[in-house]
This record gives C-alpha cells, sequence and structure tokens, in this order.
C-alpha cells in the first residue's frame, strides 16, 4: 500500500514511466517518469476500452485526496459515465451532466439553473475545462460588480460556480478548481421597505415593462413572473406549480381586474411563456430588473414594501403570509398549521384589490 512517503522516494526507472497501484484505492496508480516526475493517476475501462486520468502531481495532491477522487471517479464509470472524455468536451455541455446529478439533491435547482445561464455562461462558453483559469474569476466577479449586482448575489454566483469547478475536479476532469474557495462578499442582511409612495413611483416609472407591473399587482418572487407559463393562467387566477415555488409547495394567486387585463393584452404569442426572453420564444425572460427600484433597494424589497402595506390597511398577518407563499407553520404556528388548511382564497383576493386601487393612487 502506498503512503506519502514511498510515493515521494520510489526510484525512478532508467527510461519512460512505470505505475505503482495503491494498494488501498481499486483503479488509483502513482506514476513516475525517468525524470522524476510523480503524478497520481487513475486507471479504469469503458467499453472494453483502458483509460487514464490524471489527478495531479505529488505534493501538490495528497494521497487522501487521491484516494477519495479516485473512488468518485470510479462511481461516475459505475453509471456509465466516462470521465477521461470530458476533457475535450466544452464547459457548458458538461454543465448540463453537472446539473442533471445535482437536480436529485437540490431543493430549488431551477434556481442554480437560472443564474448559471445569466451571469456564469457567457463567460464559459466556448471554453473547455483548462480554458478556465483564476484570472477568468476575477474577470467574471468583476463584471458582476459593473452589472450592479448586490453582494448576496454575487455570492450566490460564487456558489454555483465553484460548485460546478469541484465537481470537475472530482470527476478527474481538473486537477485543482480555479475559483477561490472564499465568497467574493459578505452576506447582507435585507431589510429595505419600500414606503407606498416609493412602490407607486416604481409602477409609473414600469409603464411598458409588464413583468415589474405584475410583480407589483401580485407580489410573486421575480423567478417566478419571469418564469410565468400561459398553461399557469387559470381564469382570474394563477395556478403555479409546486416545482417552481420556493417552498416546493402549490402557489394560487389571485388575480385583480388590472393584472388580468395585463395578461390579456399579452395573449396571441407563441411562446409558452407570458414573458418569453428576447433572446428567442422558448426561453423565459430573465432580465435585469433592478432599474425600476431606487439605489439602496433591489427588486426582491417589493415584497417587503406590499407586505407592509398590506399591514397597514388593516390585512391580517395570515392572509399577508398567505399571499406571500409563505410556509404555514410560519404563518399560522406550527402545529395548527398541520390541521388548519383554509387558503383564505376570498380574502386574498379582496386584499390584492385594495391594494391595487392604492397603488394605483
Amino acid at each position: 500500500m502506498l503512503t506519502e512517503k514511498s510515493a515521494r522516494t520510489i526510484k525512478p526507472p532508467e527510461t519512460g514511466t512505470i505505475e505503482v497501484p495503491d494498494g488501498a484505492q481499486r483503479g488509483l496508480m502513482l506514476r513516475v517518469s525517468s525524470g522524476g516526475v510523480r503524478t497520481w493517476a487513475v486507471r479504469y475501462s469503458v467499453g472494453g476500452r483502458r483509460r487514464r486520468v490524471s489527478l495531479g502531481r505529488v505534493g501538490e495532491v495528497n494521497l487522501r485526496a487521491a484516494r477519495t477522487r479516485t473512488a468518485a471517479i470510479l462511481a461516475a464509470v459505475a453509471l456509465g459515465q466516462d470521465p477521461a472524455a470530458d476533457d475535450g468536451r466544452l464547459l457548458t455541455d458538461l454543465w448540463t451532466d453537472h446539473a442533471r446529478e445535482r437536480a436529485r439533491v437540490l431543493r430549488h435547482p431551477e434556481m442554480d439553473a437560472a443564474i448559471f445561464r445569466l451571469h456564469v455562461e457567457p463567460a464559459l462558453r466556448y471554453l473547455r475545462p483548462n480554458d478556465f483559469r483564476p484570472a477568468d474569476w476575477s474577470r467574471l466577479d468583476a463584471a458582476l460588480i459593473a452589472k450592479g449586482l448586490a453582494p448576496n448575489t454575487r455570492r450566490s454566483v460564487h456558489r454555483v460556480t465553484s460548485g460546478f469547478f469541484r465537481w470537475l475536479v472530482a470527476r478527474g476532469v481538473l486537477e485543482s478548481s480555479p475559483v477561490p474557495p472564499s465568497p467574493p462578499a459578505r452576506r447582507v442582511v435585507r431589510d429595505r421597505v419600500l414606503s407606498i409612495e416609493e412602490l407607486r413611483a416604481v409602477w409609473r416609472g414600469a409603464e411598458g415593462h409588464d413583468v415589474v407591473r405584475l410583480l407589483l399587482l401580485t407580489a410573486l418572487r421575480k423567478r417566478e413572473a419571469q418564469s410565468l407559463r400561459w398553461s399557469e393562467v387559470e381564469g382570474d387566477r394563477l395556478v403555479i406549480p409546486a416545482a417552481r415555488m420556493k417552498g416546493k409547495r402549490p402557489h394560487v394567486v389571485p388575480l385583480s381586474a388590472p393584472a388580468q387585463a395585463l395578461l390579456d393584452a399579452r395573449r396571441g404569442g407563441r411562446s409558452a411563456f407570458v414573458f418569453p426572453a428576447r433572446r428567442g420564444p422558448d426561453r423565459p425572460s430573465g432580465a435585469d430588473l433592478s432599474r425600476f427600484v431606487p439605489e439602496d433597494a433591489t427588486i426582491h424589497d417589493l415584497r417587503r414594501g406590499i407586505g407592509t402595506a398590506l399591514g397597514d390597511l388593516g390585512v391580517a398577518p395570515h392572509v399577508i403570509g398567505l399571499l406571500l407563499a409563505h410556509a404555514p407553520g410560519s404563518v399560522v404556528g406550527g402545529v395548527t398549521s398541520v390541521y388548519m388548511r383554509a387558503d383564505y382564497l376570498s380574502e386574498r383576493r379582496e386584499a390584492l384589490e385594495r391594494w391595487c386601487e392604492v397603488l394605483r393612487g
């Protein structure tokens, strides 16, 4: 069985390269060249073909890490994958495999997919794994700052990107990740409450921008509104499936008369999405909406402002909570929520009708 010491002291051959198997981890080899270069590698077979993936040099990658990466590579092989073939694939293609695997364990895989599509994919397009360098990450983060993205969004981009490259390392595609382990910014706790006058100003400034106005009329989250499908518009309400909701529960949104008029005016297009992307009708909108709110606010702060305004109008807290699609336990109490399943749909409709009158002043 190999040890850290033996990996450094095995005598090099006079010519060529020798391979010394690790007795503790199947498939792991120490390759020692005649020039004294010592490299960890994984050997395996796919479809009768022998393959090899390099894990990095001794000293840069320790034995424990080499064994861990080997186990991950062999697990991928057992699933029918060929990690050695990934070297020639584009990063955007590899992301598809990564996202498919992560979708099994993530609670909100669609959020990571949206972050990647909007903020990461443009920087990785046409690049292969070894083409992306630490300097490229620095340029990507600088571009996020230039776009005016909030610190929490930059942290999310870092989380998605670093997770993707760690996955590539685990599969043996890369020897190390070009993305630094630490997030680029400190987490910011948001408590900005937009006043009714500020919300009215957003409404006036969003004339012709229906997705922003729908956010104001329904208190939906940005992702929920931008990805809205026509199949989710059912008469005088929206019925958004659990898969698209943050809490993984279906959400029914009563539509006020202005909200219905807004949606009716958009009918007749070819897209399945109410707000399709400019690049094609087969994708939802991912437009940056931050320009519609004050500089010290985010588009998500609209929900806090609407919830506060509804409270000032005398709407019951549990009705506001249901409008905002909060977890039942946080709305009506943990034990009570198990037994009390009323949806208060008529109360929610009345609250939104009152809010629309106030919003449009």
